[in-house]
């Protein structure tokens, strides 16, 4: 899974980030960084090489727990990119969140 890297919320460039979901064929405005801070302080992400296709991670901690959650007033989330994405790279994509979460 080179090509894909797990970023901590200070390790994101949040403007490469809104480019690849403005530029998306599938980004909506849960995807903005801007309403990620707002609804998930702390959010994390996974970037597919330089920001061609990202997916935030929306992180909640319980008793030492880290778990994914749906945040408050966000229909939908997941891999968000300007390119069709095939099978193997959205499997990429699941295959690391499942090794984290």
């Amino acid at each position: 899974m080179d090509d894909i890297r797990y970023l901590k919320h200070s390790e994101i460039n949040k403007e490469m980030w809104d480019a690849c979901v403005m530029n998306s064929t599938n980004g909506l405005i849960y995807a903005r960084s801007w309403y990620l801070d707002a609804m998930s302080p702390n959010w994390e992400g996974l970037v597919h090489k330089d920001y061609i296709a990202v997916m935030p991670l929306t992180i909640s901690r319980k008793m030492g727990v880290s778990y994914l959650s749906q945040p408050a007033f966000s229909q939908q989330l997941g891999v968000i990119g300007p390119l069709n994405f095939d099978e193997k790279l959205t499997q990429k994509f699941i295959d690391l969140v499942c090794s984290k979460f």
